[in-house]
């Protein structure tokens, strides 16, 4: 049975139990500024240097992930843009390919190319409109007209 004194104390009790929460969460607080404070002053000093900080951390987002999750992310970004045909002149690009076609199918797939350069002339970069259209390689050749693949 309680009595009208001991109400009182439990709430002193529970004064001081969430006062001491409160101090402690503003003391993390505080730390956290701090830390974040630190990481900015260390992203300041990449930059002076010359390290690119988008990179950086791009590179430190990554290293959060393990290394199976991070392996996914990495195949699912390769197929989104090989599927754009962003990669296809690139060794990234190429090593994409042969993984979804099969190392044949990437062999063909690149002699058919070269055969078309040299058919149809100078490799050059796809105008946006061709982009837009999917072409993955542009071709200029000596008489003035454009092709593409």
């Amino acid at each position: 049975m309680s009595t009208e004194d001991d109400e009182p104390e439990t709430q002193g009790v529970e004064n001081y139990q969430l006062r001491s929460i409160v101090q402690r969460i503003e003391r993390l607080e505080e730390e956290k500024k701090a830390t974040a404070d630190d990481i900015r002053d260390v992203y300041a000093e990449a930059k002076a240097v010359g390290f690119d900080v988008k990179a950086l951390r791009e590179v430190i987002k990554r290293r959060k992930k393990d290394a199976a999750e991070r392996q996914e992310h990495e195949a699912i970004v390769d197929t989104y843009m090989v599927a754009l045909g962003m990669l296809t002149d690139t060794p990234l690009g190429q090593a994409a390919i042969r993984r979804d076609l099969g190392e044949r199918g990437a062999r063909a797939a690149a002699g058919k190319i070269e055969k078309a350069v040299e058919k149809l002339g100078v490799r050059a970069e796809p105008t946006e409109q061709e982009k837009a259209k999917g072409v993955a390689v542009a071709f200029e050749p000596p008489d003035g007209t454009r092709g593409s693949i």
